[in-house]
């Protein structure tokens, strides 16, 4: 109650702005990404097998609802609205231990009106849940800490550790590069709890090897169900091949993955190899894209860091996405998304610049936090990267945002390395948008 008393208004904005968008859109959201998770998630309803192109997250998820409530679009629509809710408490219980309300409410407001994620809390896609699963994963790390710090009973504890290891899993499931966030993760909930490290080692260890449990009886499974090891699903290995190949772009490295370019001649070789690659038995596909990806690394490396390079700041350009799905149906509407969004992010960006070595969150863990963004980024810089993929971690920059907004409250002077960093950042925006255009 206390939440719903300080923070109703941006939630309910929010609550609003999506059921609006979510009737507007209507039948142009199940598309891409959402149109394969939906499929899946039907099939899983009719008992079919399903192939483990995607990852199974958020399949199991919307078959979960709709085999309570029946399938339909709705229902899914009304679970991705669930997420949304789900991370504007679990976002304030986690920042307000440092932020003050007032800045809270400012955050939330943010996303309330953020285009990027008011589509993806009403498409069925991954991003959000793999956002509200870091920002519980961080919450229940703080939270063990001042019940061990307290010597509280050990079965909160317990169960917070057993669900640390469910969050964790789900993560992975959800999208499975995620995978380099548990090292971070672990470490520092080790890190948090070294007053004790023969304790801390069990608590460490609990929840890893929970995680480890789960992800493995999911491998098992597969390998019962198609004879072969699949590594979480198929699409991983195939997406590496598409950002690392002769044919990939020097910049917009994701391309390949969205765009159907069978009649561009530039690209012809990479359809040649791919087609080629499809033909030998499933068993054999995913090893053939990575001995492909890694042959073409290795032949060129310089090639390799520089689409590497191009990859980070691409990562950390404003989001098109959500204007690009709109443009469609209204320019105008697009644009103005378009607008938000680049608004939006970049204001969130610059802030955090600004709250980074902020006095009210301890240096340590804010060095986790940014450890936790490099963690998750860092799959993506080696594969392919396109700026939705970062909406995941947004809300650990907003809390670097947070403490932006109070240093500006107090007239805190800039450093050179602020200044620094916000230069880089407005370049690395003012390129993708000359880019784009």
């Amino acid at each position: 109650m206390r939440f719903l008393h300080q923070y109703w208004s941006p939630v309910i904005l929010g609550l609003l702005l999506r059921i609006i968008y979510a009737f507007w859109i209507q039948d142009g959201w199940l598309t891409e990404d959402a149109g394969g998770y939906f499929q899946d998630a039907i099939w899983l309803l009719e008992g079919k097998e399903v192939a483990p192109f995607w990852p199974p997250g958020i399949p199991y998820f919307l078959a979960a609802l709709m085999y309570i409530s029946g399938p339909s679009p709705l229902i899914a629509m009304v679970g991705m609205m669930g997420w949304y809710l789900l991370f504007c408490c679990l976002f304030a219980a986690l920042t307000r231990n440092w932020l003050e309300v007032r800045t809270n409410r400012i955050l939330l407001f943010v996303f309330a009106i953020y285009p990027a994620f008011i589509h993806h809390s009403v498409a069925p896609l991954s991003h959000l849940p793999v956002a509200v699963g870091i920002i519980g994963s961080v919450l229940l790390i703080l939270r063990m800490k001042r019940f061990v710090q307290e010597k509280q009973l050990m079965w909160p504890v317990l169960a917070m550790s057993i669900f640390l290891g469910i969050v964790w899993a789900g993560i992975i499931l959800i999208r499975p590069g995620s995978l380099l966030l548990i090292p971070v993760f672990a470490g520092g909930l080790g890190w948090m709890l070294r007053s004790s490290w023969p304790k801390a080692l069990v608590w460490v260890l609990f929840p890893v090897t929970i995680c480890t449990t789960l992800i493995t009886s999911w491998e098992i499974y597969l390998h019962q169900q198609h004879n072969r090891w699949v590594g979480i699903n198929d699409a991983t290995a195939m997406n590496v091949f598409i950002g690392n190949n002769p044919s990939t772009p020097l910049y917009r490295t994701w391309w390949l993955g969205s765009h159907d370019e069978q009649d561009t001649p530039d690209y012809l070789a990479f359809y040649q190899t791919r087609d080629s690659i499809r033909s030998l038995p499933i068993s054999q596909q995913r090893q053939a894209f990575m001995r492909k990806a890694q042959e073409h690394v290795l032949a060129r490396p310089f090639l390799f860091c520089l689409r590497t390079l191009n990859r980070v700041r691409c990562f950390f350009a404003f989001d098109t996405y959500t204007g690009a799905r709109t443009m469609a149906r209204s320019s105008v509407l697009g644009i103005l998304f378009l607008l938000i969004d680049a608004c939006c992010y970049i204001t969130l960006g610059i802030l955090a610049l600004q709250g980074i070595g902020g006095k009210s969150i301890p240096i340590p863990f804010q060095r986790i936090l940014l450890v936790l963004i490099v963690g998750y980024a860092f799959p993506y810089f080696l594969a392919f990267a396109h700026p939705t993929y970062h909406l995941a971690i947004v809300p650990l920059l907003a809390v670097f945002s947070g403490l932006g907004i109070e240093q500006l409250q107090t007239k805190s002077i800039w450093n050179g390395w602020n200044k620094v960093g916000i230069a880089f950042f407005f370049l690395v925006q003012i390129e993708w948008f000359i880019i784009m255009i």
